[in-house]
């Protein structure tokens, strides 16, 4: 299965793709500690983000932000919602190959982002 590692600000926002099925433990470990689910509101994207991300002063994800319409912080894990058959089912799904593409495309915007500098 493809699923998607969108790294928050620390690293300019950019997305990794990754391969596999990822359990409670890896999200937990990727995400820096417990997570919450957010999704699309046609479903077809879940992200898993940190729970207390704001609150631990966790840096803005704005790739991940954008995507889900909501202020996130933190690194977000990205899978698919939708099943082989078209429907939310609350299982991880590969993520759509032309969303891949289209959120890797991404990355050279988000990569020319300047480091922030601290007057």
């Amino acid at each position: 299965m493809t699923y998607l590692l969108i790294n928050d600000d620390s690293n300019k926002g950019t997305a990794s793709v990754l391969a596999g099925n990822p359990d409670h433990i890896e999200i937990n470990s990727l995400v820096g500690g417990w997570f919450d689910c957010v999704r699309t509101q046609d479903g077809v994207l879940v992200g898993y983000v940190n729970d207390t991300g704001l609150i631990d002063g966790l840096p803005a994800n704005i790739h991940a932000s954008m995507i889900f319409g909501r202020p996130l912080y933190g690194p977000c894990v990205l899978v698919g919602g939708m099943s082989p058959d078209g429907e939310y089912d609350g299982d991880n799904h590969p993520v759509p190959d032309h969303i891949v593409r289209a959120i890797l495309s991404a990355n050279a915007i988000f990569g020319l982002r300047p480091e922030p500098v601290i007057a």
